[in-house]
């Protein structure tokens, strides 16, 4: 690793928006490819292989049922707590990589380019979309001294270009910056998946997206003939490379539509894998194998071998993790729903004066009321029940969510809650040898001893 990239990681942000559904637009049918490769790009973002991206510093907004305006807001609050405790104001020194993963088109008598969310509806379409014009002024307003990297992988990406480009103004000041400035990092650079005139595509086997496949892929591999770190200009040359094999593909574009005195398309970003085990394979293995055999071929690749593990690993998690943030986000969703169809028949009923005679052990005669009624009481009873286990289903997927970050306190703490639920659920379900199974492998781990070795 480049002394830049030990000092980059830590100043390093990430957001990643999108959708993979458009349940409220008839013209847009649902993908998980979309969804997978949100994913695995952010599983490499975090990884050890990867930008090594900390939590904290990434922002997951993909598939979000938040409109657009409180998707900015959540990108304004992110960037304005994460430069406090740079203690960086305006993005000073900060790199921010953006990734938009879904689909785009144009909206409104101006035929605004727009980036669709999952709230994306009629007859709002514009207004409900990201529109990109918006997220230029946003990260221009919020982080103008920032180093900004934006993948857009969506059709007609390419025309994104114009809405970062610097007004007037700032171009009549670059100049004197410049002179006053030795390196200036600031700017933005775009790799769009397609041009502006070409839509995107899923790769042939449905489950990625064929740009953000290709360059998955690019990444991982690397490139053997390059020393040192890899430029998105250099990603966007090996993913323009590898879709050119490909019938009919649309191919990249890249952009620089607000630099200063560093070119940022050339500034060196991604690990080059193909190239970090020779430079610094010794560094990396661990002292075990070392002992063990003198071969550094070996040796990296043992080291190699337990990094993509652990990567897998990481994008495992996220995905589970995202998946049931996004799940959590649906049932708050269907509860609010639920309740205010709830306020709506009681208002009909005197519920309340059912709910006392209950409460006071009064015995309810249904006789004598309608069908009708009747199946207005009985979907009032329901509703309370459903809603007591929508509650427990979003505990428990806040719980997975929550797990992606445990610390190994946290685990054991957690640990026993996991014996008793499962146990619980071999109580109600006594056929079932798979929950006895999963029970059993867990009770055969040492977890004491394992975590009392670690505090």
């Amino acid at each position: 690793m480049t002394g830049f990239e030990v000092t980059q990681e830590q100043r390093t942000l990430a957001i990643i928006c999108g959708a993979s559904r458009w349940p409220r637009l008839n013209n847009f049918e649902s993908n998980q490819g979309f969804s997978n490769t949100a994913n695995q790009l952010s599983g490499y973002l975090t990884s050890e292989n990867g930008l090594r991206i900390r939590p904290e510093n990434l922002l997951w907004l993909f598939d979000s049922p938040e409109g657009s305006i409180n998707q900015l807001d959540q990108i304004d609050a992110f960037f304005e707590e994460r430069f406090r405790i740079f203690e960086a104001p305006s993005g000073a020194a900060v790199t921010i990589v953006l990734i938009y993963v879904g689909h785009g088109a144009f909206f409104g008598r101006e035929r605004m380019y727009c980036l669709l969310l999952r709230d994306t509806h009629e007859p709002h379409l514009a207004a409900t979309s990201l529109r990109v014009a918006d997220l230029a002024n946003a990260l221009r307003a919020r982080a103008p001294q920032s180093s900004q990297f934006i993948v857009l992988d969506a059709c007609f990406a390419g025309v994104a270009f114009k809405d970062f480009q610097s007004d007037i103004q700032q171009i009549g000041y670059q100049k004197i910056e410049n002179d006053l400035r030795e390196v200036d990092a600031r700017g933005v650079v775009l790799l769009c998946s397609a041009s502006a005139r070409n839509p995107a595509q899923l790769d042939r086997s449905g489950l990625a997206t064929m740009f953000g496949h290709a360059m998955l892929e690019v990444l991982k591999a690397g490139d053997a003939e390059l020393h040192g770190a890899m430029s998105l200009g250099h990603v966007y040359k090996l993913t323009r490379r590898y879709l050119e094999g490909f019938d009919n593909a649309p191919l990249p574009e890249l952009h620089a539509p607000d630099q200063r005195s560093v070119d940022l398309c050339n500034m060196p970003l991604f690990p080059n894998p193909a190239r970090s085990g020779t430079d610094t394979a010794i560094n990396q293995v661990d002292q075990q194998a070392a002992l063990i055999t003198d071969n550094r071929d070996y040796a990296r690749g043992v080291v190699q071998k337990r990094d993509a593990l652990q990567d897998e690993l990481r994008i495992a998690m996220s995905t589970l993790a995202n998946t049931a943030r996004s799940m959590h986000a649906d049932i708050s969703e269907l509860t609010k729903n639920l309740v205010s169809a709830y306020e709506l028949l009681r208002k009909q009923l005197d519920f309340d004066g059912l709910e006392e005679g209950i409460a006071n052990d009064q015995t309810i005669d249904l006789q004598g009321l309608s069908l009708q009624h009747r199946r207005a009481m009985l979907m009032w009873t329901a509703q309370d029940m459903l809603r007591t286990s929508l509650g427990d289903i979003s505990s428990h997927l806040y719980a997975l969510v929550a797990l992606e970050s445990a610390t190994p306190q946290s685990i054991k703490e957690s640990w026993n809650v996991v014996i008793e639920g499962l146990e619980e659920l071999q109580r109600q379900n006594p056929d079932d040898p798979w929950r006895l199974k999963r029970r059993l492998v867990f009770m055969q781990l040492p977890m004491d001893e394992f975590y009392n070795s670690r505090e």
